[in-house]
């Protein structure tokens, strides 16, 4: 392919040893293309932050006397998922940063009502397990594309013709997915995506209350049903810093599916990387040369050369055209090809950042796709809020949110706060609008919020914590997002478009990584780090 059948032996060794590959991004996406090229030919990483790690950033907290207690925050990524096939869950087994592998293992919860009282785990543990069977039932019509099958003997539901076995079944329209794209460079703008909406909130809530009315309507030991509004908003709560962003702000219920560890051989787990993030970072980064790695180089600039004629088609080294890197430093770097790994959010808020702009098809799958906030907020207090034994609070909001005017709206979107182990360090998670609203608060903001919300629940006077760490990473203009999700009418085929390389006057000039890339492990570091390793096997098997 692309000529390379012209060379062999020393030659070919010649045309690695010249190319030049610029790849945008220190993440887990930059990172693991330059663990398999650079051995093969001249690598650059240009990153724009002063560490490396991208999204994934370990905090070391420090005690009252401001010394290091060696005690790590992720400020970032979190959790692994999966662990055979996992290439990052090998290495983290091997630096021994993760807990011990439990494939149902949940924080031990303390689970208390803003009305006052607590729910005990057995009764929350038996919703959670009817959520998660909406879940599965809903993922399966999803994958089948076929919204009227008939799952585990549940009621068949005709949400494509908007027609449920139930009344309180929400009525849908759901689209079709928008046609296959082709997989290489597209003549013309791809359809414009389905116009009506299919919410995956009104969606998996609906079917929950349908189940949960059965399945709970005389267990006494539970919530009861005057306890599955406070239950369920809980459950979509958490469903929504899955998806980095509230359900409820437009989450696609036809591609829900989309996401499939399986795909990828992966069990379905999540894995708390306890030890630090950034020693997996760092046993990854070992593999590359450190005179790879160029940090405080923000890309201001990446001018290509567009495809000039339809022949040009050669990959040899006398017709290659360079490509130019210009950063805000005023460095400037020219490379045969260029890995671009930066952030949906990026890609959608920096239309500046290609010259030309880039081709109507690649914007196109850019634009549809969307990116989701997900921040957290340390809180250090003197002694533990709750029994010792417990690693989480959650909250369960039993009225209507007027009845607690005190309480600002962005606190009452929390699920839980996490405690960090074996420390008084508790870490509040914000998603969606909320967590945007969030970071532009000043920290005394955040705690007067925080110590309310803990006084309710709680029941009496709560002391005002210290901010350990913060992030904002929806206002980070190296990143302008967490994660991505699919919005009403996107799918995995837009991931596939944006993966697609983008030719030039030569081949493969601008090539793109990154979670949003990866149509089965978006949002995740397996998947960015695996998107990488693709795009480093493209550039190999055609040009390298």
């Amino acid at each position: 392919r692309g000529g390379r059948g012209a060379f062999s032996g020393l030659n070919d060794q010649l045309i690695m040893d010249d190319r030049r590959v610029i790849i945008i991004g220190a993440g887990f996406a930059g990172l693991g293309a330059a663990s398999l090229l650079s051995s093969k030919c001249h690598v650059t990483i240009l990153e724009g932050n002063d560490y490396i790690g991208g999204r994934a950033k370990t905090a070391i907290l420090s005690d009252a006397g401001g010394k290091s207690n060696h005690k790590t925050l992720e400020l970032g990524c979190t959790f692994l998922h999966g662990s055979e096939g996992n290439a990052l869950y090998s290495i983290a087994t091997l630096h021994h940063v993760i807990e011990e592998h439990h494939h149902d293992h949940l924080p031990k919860t303390v689970n208390l009502l803003s009305s006052g009282g607590k729910l005990s785990e057995e009764a929350v543990d038996r919703y959670r397990e009817l959520f998660y069977e909406v879940q599965t039932e809903t993922v399966q019509r999803s994958r089948a594309n076929d919204w009227t099958l008939t799952i585990n003997g549940h009621p068949r539901v005709d949400a494509r013709a908007g027609v449920g076995t139930s009344p309180s079944l929400p009525s849908v329209s759901l689209p079709s997915h928008p046609p296959s794209h082709p997989p290489s460079q597209p003549s013309s703008q791809p359809s414009s995506p389905p116009q009506s909406r299919a919410d995956l909130s009104d969606y998996l809530a609906g079917r929950f209350r349908e189940l949960s009315a059965s399945s709970h309507a005389d267990d006494r030991s539970g919530p009861g049903m005057n306890g599955v509004r406070p239950v369920l908003d809980y459950l979509l709560r958490e469903e929504g810093l899955d998806n980095g962003t509230k359900l409820s702000e437009g989450v696609d219920l036809l591609s829900y599916g989309d996401f499939d560890l399986s795909e990828d051989g992966l069990e379905d787990c999540a894995i708390a990387v306890v030890g630090g993030y950034s020693t997996i970072i760092g046993a990854v980064a070992a593999g590359i040369p450190s005179g790879s790695f160029r940090l405080r180089s923000e890309v201001e600039r990446i001018r290509w050369s567009p495809l000039a004629s339809a022949s040009s088609s050669s990959c040899d080294a006398e017709a290659l055209s360079p490509v130019r890197v210009v950063c805000s430093n005023g460095d400037v770097y020219e490379a045969d090809h260029v890995i671009v790994t930066v952030s949906l959010g990026v890609l959608q808020g920096r239309k500046d950042l290609f010259e030309p702009p880039l081709p109507a098809w690649k914007q196109a799958a850019i634009d549809r796709l969307a990116i989701g906030v997900v921040d957290k907020v340390a809180l250090q207090f003197t002694g533990p809020l709750v029994e010792e034994e417990h690693d989480a609070i959650a909250f369960f909001w039993t009225e209507i949110d007027s009845d607690y005017s005190t309480i600002p709206s962005w606190a009452k979107c929390q699920s839980k706060i996490d405690r960090l182990a074996n420390t008084n360090v508790y870490t509040a998670w914000f998603c969606g609008e909320d967590a945007l609203a969030v970071e532009l608060m000043s920290d005394s903001e955040i705690v007067n919020g925080m110590v309310s919300t803990l006084e309710l629940f709680l029941k009496r006077a709560v002391e005002r914590p210290v901010v350990v760490g913060r992030s904002s990473w929806g206002r980070d203009r190296l990143f302008l997002g967490s994660y991505s999700y699919n919005p009403h009418g996107a799918s995995k085929e837009d991931r596939v478009v944006l993966s697609e390389p983008v030719d030039g006057t030569t081949p493969m000039q601008l090539l793109f990584a990154g979670e949003a890339t990866h149509p089965s492990l978006f949002s995740t570091t397996q998947g960015a780090f695996e998107s990488g390793q693709r795009e480093a096997r493209r550039l190999l098997s055609c040009c390298l």
